[in-house]
């Protein structure tokens, strides 16, 4: 397929790092998050400090064509989490290093990644429900939870209302 002339001079996704009174942009002109095509990109939502490094659960979109007569002319394809270099300086720009992906992301009908807290030993991952209905970006909310420690694994446990279950659905 073409590529758009402007699309290089277009960025899709931008992050800015602060500490303090300090900001940064990450990558300046560039993708935080490196699209794979113009058709499919990185929409960046919440992050935390997992084990000496930033991570940034990330919507992954694609163009939806006939999504245009709602103006929302994008598709929610699931969510990625990318891995970022922590500054040891403060003069130091985050790097992006690699992307995980979160299991099963594509098929649920919750939208992960909204919001990310760490707590002791867990990192705990809250999301939306998806109606797919055009302007509705969800209502209700959920939990996940994955172990710090083996976070590289991506094994996720999910609140039921009641207990900790292996399975998303409820």
């Amino acid at each position: 397929k073409d590529t758009p002339k402007d699309y290089r001079s277009f960025v899709r996704n931008a992050m800015v790092i602060t500490c303090g009174d300090d900001a940064k942009s990450v990558n300046p002109g560039m993708e935080a998050i490196p699209s794979h095509s113009f058709e499919e990109w990185y929409w960046p939502a919440a992050s935390a400090i997992i084990k000496d490094k930033i991570v940034v659960y990330a919507d992954k979109v694609t163009t939806d064509k006939e999504a245009k007569d709602s103006n929302m002319n994008f598709k929610l394809l699931g969510t990625d989490i990318a891995i970022f270099s922590m500054p040891t300086t403060p003069d130091e720009i985050p790097v992006f290093e690699s992307i995980l992906h979160m299991p099963d992301t594509g098929k649920s009908k919750v939208d992960w990644g909204k919001s990310v807290v760490t707590i002791e030993d867990y990192a705990y991952v809250y999301g939306t429900y998806k109606s797919n209905q055009p302007y509705d970006f969800g209502r209700d909310v959920y939990v996940s939870r994955i172990k710090i420690a083996d976070f590289e694994k991506q094994e996720y446990t999910y609140w039921t209302g009641k207990k900790w279950s292996t399975s998303a659905e409820k």
